[in-house]
């Protein structure tokens, strides 16, 4: 379900309309910032985390080719909005990233606060 939900939001994303879409990391930090894109930060960061999820599942059953793209999450499992917020804090903490990929961002990010062993 993770992955399909994953799945779901790279073809949203790839769909494209008629404005060009920022790909930047300052851009989904000021979509978290703002009241009415926020609902669009929180599933983004929220897609790429549970992707990330099942990379660190895999990751702890033998298959350490997944290891970049692999976050291992306590328990009870951060809610998504907590995800949102760790993204957030990295990237005011980061502000020399703001220009590249969004999603190479909220991997770090992530990574940084939940590492696998």
């Amino acid at each position: 379900m993770r992955l399909l939900s994953f799945i779901c939001l790279l073809l949203a994303l790839c769909a494209g309309g008629a404005e060009a879409y920022d790909s930047s990391t300052r851009y989904l930090y000021e979509m978290c910032k703002n009241e009415s894109t926020l609902g669009v930060c929180v599933g983004y960061v929220a897609a790429v985390g549970e992707f990330m999820e099942t990379m660190g599942i895999y990751k702890k059953q033998g298959h350490p080719d997944v290891a970049q793209f692999s976050i291992c999450m306590p328990e009870p499992t951060p809610s998504h909005a907590t995800m949102a917020q760790v993204f957030v804090n990295w990237a005011q903490a980061h502000p020399e990233a703001w220009s590249q990929l969004q999603l190479s961002s909220v991997i770090i990010a992530l990574r940084e606060k939940w590492p696998c062993p």
